[in-house]
């Protein structure tokens, strides 16, 4: 599944190594999430978009909102971007 960590994780000039540590995973684990061969657990989901300051389904290409409100229009458009991440995580 195509995600934007590889690219945050660059951005923040971080190993997959220096990433793994923080969020509490292995590198290898880091790695198969990065290249779309694992899809993480909700819990590491969360932790991942945490660390990174955005939202999980700006993670995976859901949207262009990373969850940073900065205007009226972002702010209406905060509970779509709500039901999306709860239908995609089948809450």
């Amino acid at each position: 599944m195509k995600n934007r960590i590889k690219s945050l994780r660059i951005e923040k000039g971080l190993s997959q190594t220096e990433l793994s540590e923080q969020i509490g995973c292995t590198q290898q684990s880091l790695s198969k999430i990065e290249n779309g061969i694992q899809i993480p657990g909700v819990d590491l989901a969360f932790k991942i978009a945490d660390f990174f300051n955005v939202t999980v389904e700006f993670l995976y290409y859901e949207t262009n909102f990373s969850g940073n409100i900065k205007t009226d229009q972002q702010f209406n458009e905060f509970p779509e971007h709500l039901q999306r991440l709860m239908k995609y995580l089948k809450l």
